[in-house]
């Protein structure tokens, strides 16, 4: 087929693009600095697009690179990604997730998600689940079934991940993405909550699913997230961090939400070394053995070991010394991590707690574009994770209320 009957093709690709985005030909124009007309001459195939505007348009509808590199070449250009004769170096990287834009929400009357306090969840509250799956009280397995007639977690946890990832999509300014990983520890009620929050976005046909992890999920899911976009398996990313819980009488919790998208190491945004870990046995002494089904949760000093080890090796992941560091956002409230930074908060709910943090520091002018942050988290003394992260310039005001 020669090129000129490619060009049909190519715009018929372009078009499905940006109409999987959501974004009008005039929008789309404005974004990748050309006219309307000619965008339109492009996705009729009246109009062989230059390689830098196939790129922009690219960039700006967040094509996953082996998409970007097949329009590229069905339009008769060089791909961007070159396979290397043989392995590539262990230490190089050349692509990385930023975060795009950050977003996060509190149920009516509760207290702010970004507000450093106690958990009710590392506390012994109550994750509030729908009637078909009960309620659990982390740290003892046990379930207790919810009051007849009773609507609470199962769909409450959908709606604050449904604001918080509403507010993160227009922080963003990206309407669509290909994959949504939703972290949440409470119970909800068939098939998922993850799907259903992806619904209520209007995000059809993505992958969505959960993960969890605890008080943890959350970096569990940047991991995941990061993963997806740095091999180029999707072009955006939605994570949602959410849980709400009874803390004693009183719902609580919330949701924080981020979207990942393709760039560069080091540029605002970037998410740098992600560390994870967890066990399975004793870890402080308690009498806690491999037989057991439940591990030992570790004490206040073991926890704070266990943050500060895997918040160095996130630091050092990145290549920061501790001395380089603006922030540290923990949860929970442990001893331990890395002293010094001007912004050190713990608290929150569950896998929203540290979203919702960031969140709350960078609309509250506490951390600014560029600015590097250490998150931290300890899921009930059996996972934890830590990550490096600069903050992304799009979301110097992000959504929050």
């Amino acid at each position: 087929m020669t090129l000129e009957g490619q060009l049909p093709e190519l715009g018929t690709v372009v078009r499905d693009w940006r109409s999987r985005r959501r974004l009008s030909q005039s929008r789309l124009a404005d974004l990748a600095q050309v006219s309307a007309r000619h965008l339109s001459f492009v996705e009729n195939g009246r109009a062989r697009p230059s390689r830098e505007l196939l790129l922009r348009l690219t960039d700006h509808l967040g094509v996953p690179v082996p998409q970007r590199d097949a329009l590229l070449v069905r339009a008769g250009y060089a791909p961007l990604s070159r396979p290397a004769p043989g392995p590539a170096p262990a230490h190089a990287v050349t692509r990385a997730a930023v975060v795009q834009g950050i977003g996060s929400w509190t149920p009516a009357g509760g207290p702010p998600a970004h507000r450093p306090g106690r958990c009710a969840m590392c506390d012994g509250g109550v994750l509030l689940g729908g009637p078909a799956s009960g309620t659990r009280t982390p740290g003892t397995g046990a379930d207790a079934k919810a009051a007849p007639g009773t609507d609470t977690g199962g769909t409450g946890v959908v709606e604050a991940a449904v604001e918080a990832g509403r507010r993160a999509l227009r922080s963003a300014g990206a309407p669509g993405v290909d994959a949504l990983l939703l972290a949440t520890a409470t119970p909800g009620r068939s098939g998922g909550v993850a799907p259903r929050a992806a619904a209520r976005l209007g995000l059809a046909g993505v992958a969505a699913f959960e993960v969890s992890a605890s008080c943890a999920g959350f970096l569990y899911g940047l991991a995941s997230a990061a993963a997806l976009v740095t091999s180029g398996t999707v072009g955006r990313a939605l994570l949602i961090g959410a849980d709400v819980v009874d803390g004693g009488g009183a719902q609580a919790g919330g949701a924080g939400a981020v979207v990942l998208g393709a760039g560069a190491p080091g540029q605002p945004g970037a998410v740098g070394g992600v560390v994870l870990g967890g066990h399975g046995g004793a870890s402080d002494g308690t009498g806690a053995g491999a037989h057991e089904t439940r591990p030992a949760r570790p004490g206040p000093e073991a926890r704070g070991e266990l943050l500060r080890r895997a918040g160095l090796a996130a630091l050092r992941g990145a290549g920061w010394e501790t001395g380089q560091v603006d922030g540290v956002l923990a949860h929970p409230a442990v001893p331990g991590l890395p002293e010094g930074p001007p912004v050190v908060c713990a608290g929150g709910h569950g896998a929203g707690a540290l979203p919702s943090l960031l969140a709350g520091a960078v609309a509250e002018g506490r951390l600014g574009a560029g600015d590097r942050v250490l998150l931290a988290g300890l899921g009930e003394g059996a996972v934890w994770g830590a990550a490096a992260l600069c903050v992304p310039a799009r979301a110097a005001e992000p959504v929050t209320a």
